[in-house]
């Protein structure tokens, strides 16, 4: 089960599980992968990745993450089966632009970032100088989107087998200079997990980034690529069965309305023909 620390989440982001399947096998800070060296030890390209057994590595491999250049693991990792459907998993009140990636081990990902800064209440350890100065609203002109007490976020979705988002457009007409297409919404369905790039095994790698309006990521130095540990943010709850209970609540509410409404109705009738 994913660890919550929800006593520190006094913000307005809510992250749920993208995956139907529940099998959380890293998290942030740990370090369970192996990968092959060459003769001189150094990171051997194509990338192979195994896991580490009883905390060790098998001859010929060391510890992944350090191999490039990272204190551990920068996310959370979830097995699946090949093809499993990956859906939208974070509450934010803000709309949400996509990119897509393949880096050179040819492993596909899609980033998601916020069009504007968000109150997420106190910023993870793992943040830097630079994603403090903009929340803190030090140094960053309000003209570009920046407002004290928010910062701007990305999440990303690694080893995936498809995307189903076409990456957004800038300066779409009609719309404010440097406006990017939002192309995703909570619960949507946007890619199938896989086996892609440095992999072991079909699962999704997930993380969270704190970014400038314009994407580049902050304290990217800080150990984990900039990547910060976002379970004070998390409950292990499919945002699936999130938006069951949503669309319930707003069916009650709206059969509320409607009752409220036939009612008012039937004593302004008998107001008027008393």
């Amino acid at each position: 089960m994913m660890e919550t620390n929800k006593q520190k989440n006094n913000g307005q982001l809510h992250i749920y599980r993208s995956m139907k399947s529940n099998h959380l096998t890293q998290r942030f800070g740990q370090s369970l992968a192996c990968a092959k060296t060459d003769i001189n030890g150094r990171l051997k390209i194509p990338t192979t990745v195994v896991s580490k057994w009883n905390n060790l590595c098998p001859s010929g491999f060391k510890d992944f993450y350090k191999l490039i250049g990272m204190k551990s693991h920068n996310g959370t990792d979830w097995a699946c089966w090949e093809g499993e459907p990956i859906y939208f998993k974070v509450d934010a009140p803000c709309e949400w632009w996509v990119r897509n990636e393949i880096d050179a081990d040819g492993g596909q990902g899609i980033d998601v970032f916020s069009d504007r800064p968000i109150d997420i209440g106190d910023l993870p350890d793992e943040c830097g100088k630079l994603a403090r100065s903009q929340f803190e609203g030090n140094y960053w002109e309000p003209k570009y989107g920046y407002e004290k007490g928010k910062v701007f976020i990305k999440f990303r979705w690694w080893h995936l087998s498809k995307s189903l988002v076409s990456d957004s457009k800038n300066n779409v007409a009609g719309k404010p200079e440097g406006y990017r297409e939002c192309k995703v919404k909570f619960g949507d369905l946007i890619a199938f997990a896989g086996n892609s790039g440095a992999s072991s095994a079909a699962h999704s790698h997930e993380n969270m980034k704190i970014v400038t309006n314009n994407s580049c990521t902050l304290d990217g130095d800080n150990g984990w690529n900039g990547a910060v540990d976002d379970s004070r943010y998390t409950e292990n709850v499919f945002v699936g069965d999130v938006l069951k209970v949503k669309q319930k609540a707003m069916t009650a509410i709206e059969l509320t309305r409607k009752v409220i409404f036939e009612v008012q109705q039937f004593i302004n009738n008998l107001l008027v023909n008393k």
